[in-house]
């Protein structure tokens, strides 16, 4: 099955992007250590690409959603990609996990209204709750965006430069933890259409938001006749668990609730991805000067092999030349 190319219909489109963890397991289990690296690392990578802007975003044990604008799908596919490296590199260190951390490649959706916007803020601000984890979106012990968007907490985390420490190791330099460390705060922008809007007032219609997850989540547990598992018990999950179920579901090519919006965007996709699979198969052909339909960027030139009569007698010639080391090889002059 061919990877979905990833379309930016337009200049910062507004995408929901979430990866989750091979087979579910609880790798990112919340925990002091982790929050601080999780915010750090996605610090830096807003500092290393500040084109892309950060307005949403939650961690829990097995999965992550961020909502982001990007001018392009090159920032975007830079900005996850760094993200998601460096975090599998540090959470598998935490977690003592060999094996490769994420299941598969990011997913992007893009989000194409306003309706649908309010939706997926909702829905990224009740995680922890609406699985039963906590009472509350706001007690998840997490790395969670929620009293940032509410209260104007400032989100800041470590950044730990292991190169430097593995020098300092290889000198037999002993250091202390936070010595070849930086700090990086996390800046969130207004969500897009809420730019004017001034801050004490989106963080009010925010609160009013967490407010009424809060009174439904609480009706549904008193429904149900469930109590959630607890903040002190999710920190005490082993990393490597995995859940009793899994939500899967065929993610959408966009988030829009106006049918004209989807058909059109739909529409707008093929067509793209008609001219940048034209403009992939013309570079695999030998051409070099191709366009790419914008705001895509070409593929990495991949691999040409040698034709193989013309390796064989590569090779022969190669054969008939004596190794240059084989003079005095095993003997004692």
């Amino acid at each position: 099955m061919t990877r979905k190319i990833r379309h930016c219909p337009y200049p910062f489109t507004l995408f929901e992007v979430t990866t989750r963890t091979l087979q579910s397991r609880l790798l990112l289990t919340p925990s002091r250590d982790l929050n601080e690296i999780i915010l750090g690392i996605l610090g830096r990578a807003l500092f290393m690409y500040p084109a892309v802007q950060l307005h949403c975003f939650v961690f829990l044990s097995n999965h992550y959603h961020l909502l982001l604008s990007t001018p392009d799908t090159q920032q975007l596919s830079r900005f996850v990609g760094y993200l998601n490296a460096n975090l599998a590199k540090e959470a598998g260190r935490l977690a003592e996990w060999k094996e490769k951390l994420w299941s598969r490649r990011f997913q992007a959706i893009p989000v194409l209204d306003s309706s649908k916007l309010f939706e997926r803020i909702r829905y990224i601000l009740e995680h922890g709750a609406k699985e039963n984890l906590v009472a509350s979106p706001e007690d998840w012990p997490g790395v969670h965006c929620i009293h940032a968007l509410t209260k104007g907490e400032k989100l800041c985390g470590i950044w730990f430069d292991r190169s430097a420490e593995f020098e300092a190791r290889r000198k037999k330099q002993p250091f202390e933890k936070y010595e070849f460390s930086t700090s990086y705060e996390v800046p969130l922008s207004p969500f897009p259409g809420w730019e004017k809007m001034p801050e004490s007032n989106r963080q009010h219609k925010l609160r009013e938001m967490v407010d009424e997850i809060n009174e439904q989540t609480q009706a549904r547990l008193a429904r149900e006749g469930k109590q959630p598992l607890g903040a002190q018990e999710v920190t005490l999950q082993g990393p490597h668990q995995r859940p009793n179920e899994t939500k899967k579901s065929p993610a959408p090519l966009c988030h829009t609730s106006i049918g004209r919006i989807r058909e059109s965007f739909r529409e707008a996709y093929r067509t793209f991805v008609g001219k940048y699979r034209d403009a992939v198969e013309r570079i695999q052909l030998g051409e070099r000067e191709v366009c790419f339909p914008p705001p895509s960027f070409p593929p990495g030139i991949a691999y040409v092999a040698w034709p193989a009569l013309e390796f064989a007698e590569y090779t022969a010639s190669r054969m008939r030349e004596p190794f240059p080391y084989a003079i005095g090889f095993g003997s004692d002059s």
